[in-house]
């Protein structure tokens, strides 16, 4: 998600390429791998390519190295953070999702309910088995290979499971979350105009 570029997102019928990129800016260097440096395609629902293509097009940097020392380098993240470089306002890289993922849920209304980013995966696996599709799919999906796809996602989160986590149906709070997701971007776009950003 930290790495995404507008590149990797095809807007005409909404797969998101995962590649690896060599020329890709870390703190490490340049260079950036996925899991196992499996690249994959993945499809994507209506709603999500709706959501990506209203993201605007904006100058998005990264940095070899810290922030504070290191070198910036162009890049055209469809998900940076707004940060101070060099006393100018700039997209860059964020380097930690936890922020992002504790907004989100408090954007939700889901605050305090344990969720881990981790637990999309999780269910997702779930419902698409439940759905029939192949565990071939599913782990090409998930960036897997079939065995730790079948071992460690098989029964990992069921239906109880998420219903006792949230004290609520899978139905109740999928209604909730598709109702606030589509306006994330017109709320945050709201507030920085609000606040002269």
């Amino acid at each position: 998600m930290l790495t995404l570029e507008r590149h990797q997102f095809d807007r005409s019928n909404g797969p998101l390429h995962i590649v690896n990129k060599p020329d890709f800016p870390t703190r490490l260097g340049l260079g950036w791998e996925t899991k196992w440096r499996k690249e994959r395609v993945l499809p994507l629902t209506d709603k999500a390519v709706e959501i990506l293509a209203r993201i605007p097009l904006r100058d998005t940097y990264g940095f070899v190295g810290k922030q504070s020392d290191g070198r910036i380098i162009p890049v055209s993240l469809l998900f940076p953070m707004k940060a101070w470089v060099n006393g100018k306002p700039k997209l860059i890289r964020c380097a930690e999702f936890k922020h992002a993922w504790r907004a989100l849920q408090k954007a939700a209304g889901l605050e305090g309910f344990g969720y881990q980013w981790h637990d999309m995966r999780r269910s997702w696996n779930r419902y698409a088995a439940e759905r029939g599709i192949p565990t071939t799919y599913r782990a090409e999906f998930l960036g897997h290979r079939i065995e730790v796809n079948e071992g460690n996602y098989k029964t990992a989160m069921g239906y109880e499971f998420m219903r006792q986590k949230m004290g609520r149906s899978m139905a109740e709070a999928a209604a909730e979350f598709s109702k606030v997701v589509p306006n994330l971007f017109h709320l945050r776009a709201e507030r920085d105009a609000a606040a002269g950003k």
